[in-house]
């Protein structure tokens, strides 16, 4: 028998012992219209801070039962996350072995490390625009290391596109094969971030995938000069 996970382990102590703290430490169990109701209203205070709605009426409603009961808001929203990422693990775990491991012969600097790492974690959480945008991020600033490092730095700021077309005359970063992927990824990023979100994990995680390789190379010069 396989060995009970801890996300499984904490969502069943909690429901066994839901009666115990939830909703205010009252032992009380809620279900039916009144469960409805205030999953309705932690459903708005969210969608209302994560998004831009339309000002109504019953949103103003809405702030002022927050400032009113401000502790009890709280309380609801603590368990909706709660269970939230209790319920994600699973596809937060799955998400993270789809990934190779990420090494290269030298240390990118913190900004591209921090553009690749954010992209990455976006990506197990499931924000998979996100994790475009910062996986573009990473490219392009790895780019412009690769491109100084190598004495070819380019005049101004040509964006990802220019860059590639850069180091392509310069000979320079990257293999030419490895520069018609480049293009192209950034060619799919510019559509995701400017024209067509993305909602395919595999398409986002090919994007990725393809992002990550390159910056396995253009932070393991020694590789290109064996060739």
């Amino acid at each position: 028998m396989d060995q009970e996970r801890a996300s499984e382990y904490f969502s069943r102590q909690m429901f066994d012992g839901m009666g115990d703290w939830y909703p205010e430490h009252q032992g009380e169990w809620v279900e039916g219209e009144e469960f409805d109701r205030r999953s309705e209203i932690v459903s708005l205070i969210v969608e209302c801070r994560e998004s831009i709605t339309e000002d109504s009426p019953s949103l103003e409603s809405l702030d002022e039962f927050v400032e009113r009961n401000r502790n009890k808001a709280e309380d609801w929203l603590d368990s909706h996350y709660t269970w939230q990422q209790l319920g994600a693990v699973r596809e937060m775990v799955r998400r993270t072995f789809q990934f190779s491991k990420l090494d290269a012969f030298t240390i990118p600097s913190e900004q591209t490390a921090l553009y690749i790492s954010e992209a990455s974690r976006s990506y197990i959480h499931g924000f998979l625009l996100s994790s475009v945008a910062m996986g573009r991020c990473a490219l392009e600033q790895a780019l412009k290391e690769g491109l100084t490092r190598s004495n070819a730095k380019p005049d101004g700021d040509p964006g990802l596109l220019g860059l590639i077309e850069h180091a392509e005359r310069r000979k320079a970063v990257l293999s030419p094969d490895s520069l018609n992927m480049a293009r192209e990824l950034g060619r799919k990023c510019n559509k995701v971030m400017h024209s067509r979100p993305v909602r395919s994990e595999e398409a986002v995680l090919n994007i990725l995938d393809g992002i990550r390789g390159l910056l396995k190379e253009i932070y393991t010069p020694a590789a290109r000069e064996d060739e």
